[in-house]
């Protein structure tokens, strides 16, 4: 009767450490994944998260009030070192245009489609470290400013 229920608890905690483990597989559910076009070529990079803002001019004086400006921020932390997306915006005037796809691996939810144009480097950060997480030595983010934004087939103005 003692092993059977000391197997028993065994059981029980091992379903409870495989539940932890499966729900940790999880994290790459989404997919996460930017394409640009530029001078001809596509580029593919896949992302670990991607965020938008966007900020406008508003001034309640009418004397002051020029035409309203919204302009798009795009934060991309990148997976892994791709330096030929990099290569793209080593000069100061480069403009892309490209899209950027949320994509559930399991099918459930419908994929976030996110376009872009005009855009063009605001904000490099590599940050390096002697740790290894996920095949990757640090964490590269990028911010770009654009002009035209759609989301999910909407144009925001």
């Amino acid at each position: 009767m003692k092993k059977k229920i000391i197997l028993s608890a065994f059981i029980l905690i091992l379903s409870f450490f495989t539940n932890i483990a499966t729900a940790q597989s999880d994290e790459t559910r989404n997919q996460i994944q930017v394409t640009i076009n530029f001078e001809g070529k596509v580029i593919n990079t896949e992302l670990r998260t991607f965020s938008i803002s966007a900020s406008r001019d508003n001034d309640s004086d009418p004397k002051k009030q020029k035409k309203e400006e919204t302009r798009f921020y795009l934060y991309f932390e990148l997976k892994k070192n791709d330096t030929e997306f990099l290569r793209i915006f080593s000069k100061k005037q480069t403009k892309v245009d490209g899209t950027v796809v949320l994509a559930d691996n399991y099918g459930k939810n419908l994929p976030r489609i996110i376009g872009f144009s005009k855009a063009s480097l605001t904000t490099y950060n590599d940050q390096l470290n002697s740790s290894s997480y996920n095949e990757s030595s640090g964490l590269i983010s990028i911010a770009l400013i654009c002009s035209e934004l759609i989301v999910d087939g909407i144009q925001i103005e």
